[in-house]
């Protein structure tokens, strides 16, 4: 077998992901930043601007040259920028999961009109009116009987909808 010239001169350049980098908490302290639970990438607490890797030299670029004079902070601002950043990746992940919950209710009734062959307006006209008739008696006692029923008001049973969601299938 006869192999390339300089071929064994050549490295292996090693994929990013195969770095197994982690956010470090004390860049929060040094750098201000906090990890992102959805994208898991850090984020700038000052401009919001997210990094696309757990690099120090990186992490410490952006720091030193976007924010010059951001060079110290006290630890209580930090805590509270670290916070607020916090509690907006919760509403979003919120609301992730509720379009998410809702999508895939709309695929499964979708599903189960297609295997009894039933027309895909059914769907709009017909058993979203059961589930919001239903639900005011089923959840009259329940605390969140106002969500569920925004829940159900949500979910997406137009004909052309149902009849995609049949297609991907």
């Amino acid at each position: 077998a006869v192999s390339e010239p300089g071929a064994e001169k050549r490295r292996k350049v090693r994929a990013l992901k195969d770095e197994n980098r982690k956010f470090q908490e004390k860049w929060t302290d040094e750098f201000f930043l906090v990890l992102n639970e959805i994208s898991m990438k850090p984020v700038c607490l000052i401009c919001q601007q997210t990094g696309s890797v757990f690099k120090r030299s990186n992490l410490e670029w952006h720091h030193t040259t976007v924010h010059k004079g951001f060079i110290t902070l006290e630890k209580n601002k930090i805590e509270q920028l670290a916070a607020s950043s916090k509690s907006q990746q919760k509403i979003i992940k919120k609301s992730n999961s509720i379009a998410e919950c809702l999508t895939g209710a709309s695929f499964e009734i979708s599903w189960i009109l297609a295997r009894h062959k039933k027309a895909f307006t059914d769907a709009a006209e017909i058993i979203k009116e059961c589930f919001l008739a239903s639900a005011e008696i089923l959840y009259a006692d329940f605390n969140n009987k106002n969500s569920i029923l925004k829940q159900i008001k949500g979910l997406q049973l137009s004909d052309t909808t149902v009849m995609r969601r049949v297609e991907e299938i």
